[in-house]
């Protein structure tokens, strides 16, 4: 696999090669609501490239995907661990909604 490749919340292992760039796209709403997934960490064998979002449509407040881009740097497995979070409403940490990724980088 070269290039940019996308993964979805349903993948939670994951096989890319050194050197490509990846997303992993998790459904949110943040600017509705102002909850968001951030990456929690940071990845020692990834480059964090960064984080956009893409809404569903034009209508405000929609709904939509959470980009988070990395460049895989060094071969082995790595794993990625966000957290869904509400900056104006802490929510304890047994109530927040976690996702992980493992990531295999072949050379």
């Amino acid at each position: 696999m070269r290039g940019e490749a996308r993964f979805d919340e349903s993948q939670t292992a994951i096989n890319v090669r050194r050197g490509d760039t990846f997303s992993v796209n998790l459904a949110g709403s943040p600017g509705a609501t102002g909850i968001g997934w951030e990456l929690v960490g940071s990845p020692k064998q990834l480059e964090f490239l960064g984080k956009s979002f893409e809404p569903d449509s034009d209508r405000w407040g929609a709904g939509g995907m959470e980009r988070f881009g990395f460049r895989a740097n060094t071969a082995g497995v790595e794993t990625v661990n966000f957290e869904l979070t509400c900056p104006f409403m802490p929510l304890p940490p047994a109530e927040r909604k976690k996702h992980q990724v493992t990531v295999t980088i072949d050379a």
